[in-house]
């Protein structure tokens, strides 16, 4: 079992870094970030992870969520798998190999992993080296993308892009490069959230037959335009 959940705590389980979970009573605890002024904590969720063990904190909290209207300065992004990202000021962003980077590491772990007998100790030990080195890929990741989207929102108001189906690229031949673009899509809507920062991706292909029904409507409008003409000119004569 990796976690499980506390659907309910007492009142204040979190003091003096101190967490009170019910049936397991006290456990210390490094907190990571403080409770926000008239939080309540209502659930516990505790994970176990090959660095060590997380709680995972439920905060009822009254706020309103912003809504971030079109403001300031806006920007064009593109996602691609040369340049990670490619912005319209022009700025390239090259794009990380974590995992790629990894996987010469990742593949002889492995391959300790299947020289010792399932379950023995020598066994668990490999295991767990495997599990680090994913767990440190995952990390860099995290990391690199939360400063990215946080230079990309530095400057500017707005940001513009295409709405792609990651998770559907994710499953074909490029799945482990569609990854990266997947976690900085997440975080630049994080930045949404956080920074009141206006974020819009739209699917291309809806853009084009919006583009398209424009065109059409407008040539349907042009071409009314010039039989009332012809009208007015045939009465007039």
């Amino acid at each position: 079992m990796r976690s499980f959940s506390f659907p309910q705590l007492g009142k204040n389980p979190l003091q003096n870094g101190y967490i009170k979970l019910p049936v397991i009573g006290k456990i210390k605890v490094r907190q990571s970030r403080e409770i926000p002024d008239g939080g309540v904590l209502k659930q516990a969720r505790v994970v176990k992870r090959v660095s060590g063990w997380y709680v995972m904190l439920t905060v009822q909290w009254n706020v309103n969520p912003p809504q971030p209207t079109p403001h300031g300065e806006g920007i064009g992004i593109d996602v691609g798998l040369t340049s990670m990202v490619a912005t319209s000021n022009g700025l390239l962003i090259k794009r990380p190999r974590f995992f790629v980077d990894a996987q010469r590491k990742l593949k002889l772990l492995q391959q300790r992993v299947s020289r010792k007998r399932k379950g023995s100790n020598n066994w668990l030990k490999a295991t767990k080296k495997v599990a680090k080195l994913h767990e440190y890929v995952a990390n860099c990741r995290k990391d690199w993308h939360r400063k990215l989207s946080h230079q990309l929102c530095d400057n500017v108001g707005m940001i513009f892009g295409e709405d792609l189906n990651l998770v559907g690229l994710s499953r074909g031949m490029l799945g482990k490069h569609c990854l990266d673009a997947y976690v900085l899509l997440k975080y630049l809507y994080k930045q949404q959230q956080q920074r009141s920062k206006f974020i819009a991706f739209h699917n291309a292909v809806d853009i084009t037959k919006q583009l398209n029904q424009q065109r059409i409507q407008r040539n349907h409008n042009y071409k009314e335009a010039r039989l009332m003409t012809g009208l007015l000119a045939a009465r007039s004569n």
